[in-house]
């Protein structure tokens, strides 16, 4: 972690200059939480898990971390120096990670009698040196991995038929790499990106996931789905992080008891104005010419324009 941290800052401020704030493993953190999240509730676009629209608000995305930092943090996430980029190594955008991630999963588990080794596509249709054409993939473009998981027994039914032991062993116990493939495709927390480096590392925090669900389910005995055993890392990820917005009060989405209604009419029977709540607390107030609006929350009583009725429900 304290590489990703590293990196991340030293790329953060080349790119973003002064703009860049400098993360610590606790942002690192609750971004990988959000992302992990993003797998489970899916929504069309990244933007949409900080949309204060009561259809498909999702609050702790905003009470974890703001949406420009969430951004900006992923935007700038790093694993290596760039002016460090040894000849021939295609894959020193990951640095060291590959080998890290390697060495722990095989020190916590020890495979079984029977294994399975076979090949698995990440997607990918950008460009890339080392990019595949497998046409019997789904996908067909992508980044070749391959893959070593234990066995997926099958049960033999139906009448025995006599056949070559290779033959019996190859359906008996080959699968496990697709039925792992299948179980990622569910909760799958890679996202659309230009970077393949990215993609790929999110690919690879799936997997750990799922291997850590596993080696869980082994050492405690505890019938947990994938699902459940994800919610509890999150949470933990979560309670670990805290919320980078301590001083920021969540309101409860807008429901169709707040919406824009006329304030009570003064003399003339018009509505009378009165001075938005939020306007003089706006960082780009200099834009504005007025600040007194004729309407006001009809839940709240509180008088907002219409630019500031979302972003004052969404604090």
């Amino acid at each position: 972690m304290n590489v990703i941290v590293n990196e991340t800052n030293r790329y953060g401020l080349q790119k973003h200059g002064d703009a860049w704030e400098s993360v610590d493993g606790k942002d690192i953190w609750r971004v990988f939480g959000l992302v992990l999240l993003m797998g489970i509730v899916k929504k069309p676009t990244l933007l949409s898990y900080w949309s204060t629209n009561p259809l498909i608000s999702t609050p702790m995305f905003s009470k974890m971390i703001s949406r420009n930092k969430f951004l900006m943090v992923l935007n700038s996430l790093h694993f290596t120096d760039n002016s460090e980029n040894p000849a021939g190594n295609k894959l020193f955008k990951l640095g060291n990670l590959l080998a890290m991630i390697s060495d722990r999963l095989s020190s916590v588990l020890l495979p079984g009698k029977f294994i399975s080794i076979d090949e698995s596509l990440l997607a990918w249709k950008g460009r890339l040196s080392f990019r595949q054409y497998i046409p019997s993939k789904r996908s067909r473009f992508g980044i070749k991995l391959f893959a070593l998981c234990n066995s997926a027994c099958k049960q033999k039914r139906g009448d025995k038929v006599c056949k070559p032991a290779a033959i019996l062993d190859y359906k008996q116990y080959m699968g496990g790499v697709d039925k792992s493939d299948q179980n990622l495709h569910y909760y799958n927390a890679a996202h659309k990106t230009m970077k393949w480096y990215k993609k790929l590392f999110f690919h690879l925090l799936d997997i750990c996931v799922y291997n850590a669900a596993i080696v869980y389910r082994i050492h405690s005995s505890c019938k947990i789905t994938d699902l459940e055993f994800r919610h509890k890392l999150i949470e933990q990820i979560f309670e670990y992080t805290g919320s980078c917005r301590k001083n920021t009060v969540l309101r409860a989405p807008t429901s169709s008891a707040h919406r824009l209604v006329l304030n009570s009419p003064g003399k003339g029977k018009r509505a009378k104005y009165r001075i938005c709540r939020r306007c003089p607390k706006r960082a780009d107030d200099n834009t504005r010419k007025r600040d007194e609006t004729r309407f006001k929350c009809q839940a709240c009583g509180v008088p907002l324009c219409k630019p500031c009725f979302d972003p004052y429900h969404a604090r």
